[in-house]
C-alpha cells in the first residue's frame, strides 16, 4: 500500500518531534504545544516518542510481504514486447514471453498488466473496422449516384 504524501511526515521532522517528546519532562514542554506547533496530531506524538526511544534514527523498517517474482530483466522484456506488438492482447504477449522462460520464472497475465501499467503503458482494445462486402460496395455506389445531383438546399435539411 502506498502512503498518501499529504499525511507523510518527513524523517527530519519525525526525529525532531520524537526528541522533543522524549525530553519534554526536562524542558517542561507540553504535548499540546508540540502538536499545535508542528501540526502533528496529539495521539501521533506519543507513537513518535515511543519509536524515537526504540531507535533514534527512526528509519522505516522493512515491511514483510511476498518478494517480487519478476526482476528488472523480465520487466524490460514485457515493455519491449508491448512496444513491438502494441495491438496484441495481453494474454498472447504473456504466452509469447513465457515460451522463452523457465517454468518457475513464468508470469501471469495479471503480473504482466501490473508491470505494463507501472511502466506507463496503457491497455486498450484496438479498433476493429469491418471490411466492406460486395453488397455494401454496390449499395454505397447506388446511394452516391442517386444523390450526386442534389443542390445545397437539399443538403441543408440533412443532418
Amino acid at each position: 500500500m502506498r502512503r498518501n504524501p499529504d499525511y507523510y511526515i518527513p524523517l527530519h521532522l519525525r526525529i525532531e518531534v520524537g526528541r522533543r517528546m522524549a525530553t519534554r519532562k526536562e524542558t517542561k514542554e507540553k504535548p499540546s504545544e508540540i502538536s499545535t506547533e508542528t501540526g502533528i496530531s496529539y495521539s501521533h506524538l506519543f507513537s513518535l516518542e515511543a519509536k524515537y526511544k526504540k531507535d533514534p534514527s527512526m528509519v522505516d523498517a522493512a515491511r514483510p510481504g511476498r518478494p517480487k517474482k519478476n526482476d528488472e530483466r523480465t520487466e524490460r522484456r514485457i515493455v519491449r514486447n508491448v512496444l513491438k506488438n502494441p495491438f496484441e492482447s495481453g494474454a498472447k504477449l504473456v504466452k509469447n514471453i513465457n515460451t522463452e522462460m523457465e517454468e518457475e520464472l513464468q508470469i501471469s497475465t495479471r503480473s504482466f498488466n501490473r508491470v505494463a501499467l507501472n511502466k506507463g503503458l496503457k491497455s486498450c482494445r484496438p479498433y476493429y473496422k469491418f471490411r466492406l462486402t460486395p453488397d455494401h460496395i454496390r449499395d454505397r455506389l447506388l446511394y452516391a449516384k442517386k444523390y450526386k445531383d442534389k443542390d445545397m438546399m437539399f443538403w441543408r435539411n440533412v443532418l
